[in-house]
């Protein structure tokens, strides 16, 4: 019973994601944020919103990439998708 309730939190991790605000020092050095927003159910949107929030208004994109892949399981295979931008706090 507890490998299946694990099984589901993975899955619904694994969906959803977490979007995070890391602050880093960029390379001319001032400082800005890393964003991340993984999970299928995420948009560039969503890394978007938390720019705007981690820099209380505008922000400008240094860089972004996105990729999506596969994770094999036990129970089968779950697409994955990850997101991130580097931004710079206007």
């Amino acid at each position: 019973m507890y490998k299946n309730i694990y099984i589901l939190l993975l899955f619904c991790w694994v969906i959803t994601g977490c979007v995070t605000a890391t602050p880093i020092t960029l390379p001319d050095g001032s400082t800005g944020y890393e964003i991340k927003c993984p999970g299928t159910q995420r948009s560039m949107g969503d890394c978007m919103n938390k720019a705007r929030e981690a820099c209380g208004g505008n922000y400008k994109v240094v860089d972004k990439e996105e990729s999506s892949g596969l994770a094999f399981t036990a129970y089968g295979i779950m697409q994955t998708r990850d997101r991130s931008m580097f931004v710079e706090c206007e």
